[in-house]
């Protein structure tokens, strides 16, 4: 799911839905009479600027040309270099600088949804042009994987592993049958509409993240791009193992054990993910998304980090501002939109460590009454939202408290560290020591680092 950190911040402050429901609608209400302001702006320099041009250039001149002159010195201009500041369209749109106002400037609200309409029309041919360009790269540029020989037309269906909203993932084999891939499908007509139109960027954004990071024993490799005419596919390596979330809440059917794990596995586990999300780090990448479905445990134990799509490059002393991940393990700063770093993953570390050995998340929504009858009427969608909300107010205001009998006690102080709301103490942030200091903590500080990272560390019963 994704939110503006503005909204979802102020939606926190409250406890009632209805509450909730109609601070948003306002602030709905406030930014669009502020872009309407801010359009009659661009209308009346507009019209300034070719009034101006028409005295000065000659006249054969078109009226197309004193456009585009128009919008190279205003509206598109700055707007331009929003994007490239990161700020984009829509806090240019919402800013604080106009209150301009139909009867001051004289625009009407026809002007305005006449330049609405050649905006939107404008907006969505480049948004083609940019999903075209970016699917070229997607499909062409092999620099950065590892290897480029294996070609579609050289792969065949074992079997179906998984279907997403997007396609589906298959175990292939090339034609000399000595290897075993698999390939995930992404149609197109979906791509092109997800994500704001912007699917296909963010396809080559995950690409890039899944590669420079794949370099590790522990992250699952990518290893090369196809499209044809229907879907993009992406081939990768295949994993002998099941989901993390497989092992923990669905029993199996010839032990019957399902639950949390041993502590001494749980040690183990956290310290793969010490590794995996370390290396990821090392590349100037925060995860964003770490939680038992992307985690792979493979058959010897170890673990296989997967699924990049909410990675994000971040060099050192930057912040990332953007609301995503799963709600159970945000982050209290993702969740009220102050800025994060590369210490979110490691707050989503401690509250996997925690769910390893108490079976649930520490800030996990509860259940109110009337809750089955909502579910009941077909109102999946409000309980859901009123579930997710109630996760979000719990993680930046609810007292952590650890389960009897679960932790030992370097385990316990460990995770206690990782969940710290405060991100200068928290274990794993910069401030306090990093990765390292994390290999140091009393519950980690006996592993055999090296070992485990060859794979050389047997790994410990699960259960």
């Amino acid at each position: 799911f994704s939110f503006s950190p503005a909204t979802l911040s102020s939606s926190l402050v409250t406890e009632s839905a209805a509450e909730i429901h109609v601070m948003n609608k306002d602030m709905f209400i406030r930014t669009l009479t502020e872009a309407k302001a801010i359009r009659r702006n661009r209308i009346k320099e507009r019209n300034k600027t070719q009034a101006a041009l028409e005295k000065a250039e000659p006249a054969g001149r078109t009226r197309a040309s004193f456009f585009r002159a128009s919008f190279a010195g205003t509206g598109r201009g700055r707007e331009a270099q929003g994007k490239s500041s990161g700020k984009g369209r829509r806090s240019k749109r919402g800013s604080k600088k106009s209150s301009a106002s139909s009867s001051s400037s004289g625009v009407t609200d026809e002007d305005v949804d006449m330049l609405e309409e050649k905006d939107a029309a404008e907006e969505e041919a480049e948004e083609e042009e940019e999903g075209q360009r970016a699917l070229t790269v997607l499909t062409s540029d092999w620099k950065y994987l590892s290897d480029p020989s294996i070609q579609l037309r050289n792969l065949r269906e074992v079997k179906v592993l998984g279907r997403g909203a997007f396609g589906l993932v298959r175990q292939v084999r090339d034609r000399s049958g000595q290897q075993d891939y698999a390939l995930k499908a992404l149609a197109k007509p979906q791509l092109k509409t997800s994500h704001q139109g912007r699917g296909f960027e963010k396809l080559v954004r995950e690409r890039d993240a899944q590669v420079l990071c794949g370099s590790h024993p522990l992250v699952t490799r990518l290893l090369n791009t196809y499209e044809d005419s229907k879907a993009v596919y992406i081939l990768m390596e295949l994993n002998d193992g099941k989901e993390l979330f497989e092992a923990l809440y669905r029993r199996d059917i010839h032990s019957g054990s399902t639950g949390p794990v041993s502590l001494n596995f749980s040690q183990f586990l956290v310290a793969n993910l010490v590794l995996a999300l370390g290396h990821v780090h090392a590349q100037d990448f925060v995860f964003r998304d770490l939680k038992p479905e992307n985690v792979i445990l493979c058959r010897n134990g170890y673990i296989k980090l997967i699924d990049f799509g909410f990675a994000k490059r971040i060099a050192s002393g930057e912040k990332a501002w953007t609301l995503c991940g799963t709600a159970e393990y945000l982050a209290p700063e993702i969740v009220l939109g102050t800025g994060h770093d590369k210490a979110v993953d490691w707050w989503s570390l401690g509250i996997l460590a925690f769910e390893l050995r108490a079976g649930r998340t520490p800030f996990d929504y509860q259940e109110e009454e009337g809750e089955e009858e909502l579910m009941a009427g077909g109102d999946e969608q409000e309980a859901a939202r009123r579930r997710r909300n109630q996760i979000m107010h719990n993680i930046i205001s609810m007292k952590l408290r650890m389960p009897r009998n679960k932790f030992d006690e370097p385990a316990e102080k460990t995770i206690k560290r990782m969940l710290r709301r405060e991100v200068p103490t928290r274990l794993g942030s910069v401030d306090s020591g990093g990765t390292e200091a994390l290999r140091r903590s009393p519950w980690l500080r006996s592993m055999d680092w090296e070992a485990l990272l060859d794979q050389r560390f047997p790994a410990p019963a699960m259960r």
